[in-house]
């Protein structure tokens, strides 16, 4: 699930745990040994790590289809990616320069992203769902984005712009996950 697409208190965006889970012998041994289409097997741990966030945190949620937008990034029709294509094996990272209160101009610097990365990164500024067209190519690219600070039209015209990018609006009926208990924990367990 996006995180722009999770509703709940106010501390869930704020505070952060780590939580380790230990696999007995047979457990790991059952992940190394499973075919990679074995999805019970994932499923199983994923539903195990999800009783055990319940558990500890005493969440009560449910999900919730709610109509509203969500994007797809694409070539911008008769464009090229006007990026350059990074060859680096280092994890990418996006670094943001410029707020509402103090910047006219909002500067992106991406080194070695890809673009599943910056889909999830234009989550936050736009508070939508964004996804990347299948047909962009794979692999890591680096680039600089400027747009006008809290101004989505803007970004817009930057994305297509700068970076050869755009951003199509998709049917909404989103679904959501609403968070509507949940624990903080006052001491490690």
């Amino acid at each position: 699930m996006p995180p722009v697409r999770i509703e709940g208190p106010d501390w869930i965006d704020t505070d952060a745990y780590t939580v380790t889970a230990i696999l007995t012998d047979e457990s790991r041994l059952r992940l190394r040994i499973r075919a990679g289409d074995d999805a019970p097997v994932a499923q199983q741990f994923r539903t195990l790590l999800k009783e055990e966030l319940v558990s500890r945190f005493h969440i009560e949620y449910r999900f919730e289809k709610r109509d509203t937008p969500a994007y797809t990034l694409q070539l911008a029709t008769g464009e090229k990616i006007k990026a350059r294509r990074s060859t680096s094996r280092e994890p990418g990272r996006i670094v943001t320069t410029g707020t509402p209160l103090i910047n006219v101009e909002t500067t992106v610097n991406a080194k070695d992203v890809t673009f599943p990365t910056l889909c999830t990164w234009l989550e936050k500024p736009l508070k939508a769902t964004v996804q990347p067209d299948p047909e962009l190519p794979d692999g890591a690219w680096t680039f600089r984005l400027k747009w006008q600070t809290g101004n989505q039209t803007s970004l817009f015209n930057a994305l297509k712009s700068q970076l050869g990018l755009e951003l199509v609006e998709e049917p909404g009926n989103q679904t959501w996950l609403i968070v509507d208990h949940a624990e903080k924990l006052s001491a490690p367990q």
